[in-house]
């Protein structure tokens, strides 16, 4: 799977997001800070018409406590589909570190530079 480096210094992805109401090509940031699967804001989440799951409670990056909606969806990331969580924020889409376990990440940070996610090898 291949990203790029965007204009504002910021590797992001392709993530191919499946609800039950259309799907959505989605190009989200990654963000090795959170230990999620994938962040989308309110108007995306209504777009695809994800259902919500449940809500649980986060720590922001301030240390703020916060509860936040989750919902259940469908995603096809570097070559397989797999069933996620979504966490609701009102931020830019971000891929954490939940959605990359299991691959590698290249990155060159220079604008349009190359974001490669691979598949690990299987562990002995």
């Amino acid at each position: 799977m291949t990203g790029h480096v965007n204009a504002d210094g910021e590797p992001a992805l392709p993530v191919h997001t499946v609800g039950p109401a259309r799907t959505l090509e989605i190009e989200a940031v990654v963000d090795t800070g959170f230990n999620g699967e994938l962040i989308l804001p309110r108007p995306q989440i209504e777009a695809l018409g994800l259902p919500e799951a449940t809500v649980t409670e986060v720590t922001l990056a301030d240390g703020r406590v916060r509860d936040v909606p989750m919902y259940d969806a469908e995603v096809e990331f570097a070559g397989s589909t797999r069933e996620i969580f979504v966490t609701e924020a009102p931020t830019t889409p971000l891929v954490g570190t939940g959605l990359l376990w299991g691959f590698s990440l290249y990155i060159e940070f220079q604008v349009d530079g190359a974001v490669d996610v691979d598949p690990l090898p299987p562990s002995s």
